[in-house]
């Protein structure tokens, strides 16, 4: 096949390019790119024939498995290395970037906190999804460490509340009335599943939590 000369010219590539590229590759794109610029540019009176057709298209349809193949390799590579993570999280303690309760009828799903020290008065106010407060309980004086809230799923007229995940905010203080660090804990991991859509965590207080959740472990 003949092409149209043009007023623009190839010329070799510099040698800046060759050390960008020094394997001379070319994308899926910048074949298709050639492609097409091959048969807009292609003479009239000798056009681009059926078996060079079929060839270059043959020659992209490779290139275009071999990308879905390193595309596939790849996305199996991370899932294993996240999976392969999750699994070394047992027997951890992990902090979620949340504290998120479950309502089902009068069953309601437990959540954990820890603290930097001993607390003189912890309070958990329930919030549901657009902000509103739904009740505030006083949980007292807690030791520090990890520590496990059981919400009863009842709002301030004592009634349960309608199915649905709701938040959960953790406050405390000492005994002098000054706030104490709190962290979001999930508990202890003792159990993994590998799900399609990845890893989730079960913790010794019946939590499940997503590993793209955890923000942090503790032994």
């Amino acid at each position: 096949m003949s092409i149209v000369a043009s007023p623009t010219t190839l010329t070799p590539a510099s040698s800046a390019s060759q050390i960008s590229n020094p394997n001379n590759t070319i994308s899926q794109d910048g074949f298709l790119k050639i492609l097409i610029a091959q048969l807009q540019n292609q003479d009239p009176s000798n056009p681009l024939s059926s078996d060079k057709f079929i060839t270059e298209n043959t020659q992209f349809a490779q290139l275009q498995q071999l990308t879905n193949m390193n595309t596939a390799l790849k996305n199996l590579q991370n899932q294993n290395q996240s999976n392969s993570y999750a699994a070394s999280l047992l027997g951890k303690n992990i902090m979620t970037n949340s504290a998120a309760v479950t309502v089902n009828g009068a069953s309601v799903s437990p959540v954990g906190y820890s603290l930097a020290q001993n607390a003189a008065d912890v309070q958990a106010t329930i919030v549901d999804s657009n902000g509103n407060t739904i009740v505030t309980q006083d949980l007292g004086p807690q030791n520090a460490g990890t520590n496990a809230f059981q919400w009863n799923g009842r709002g301030v007229n004592g009634n349960y509340i309608s199915n649905g995940t709701y938040t959960v905010e953790f406050s405390a203080t000492d005994s002098n009335g000054k706030p104490i660090p709190i962290s979001q804990s999930a508990g202890t991991v003792t159990g993994v599943q590998f799900t399609s859509n990845g890893a989730v965590l079960t913790t010794n207080l019946g939590e499940t939590v997503n590993l793209s959740n955890v923000v942090g472990v503790s032994s």
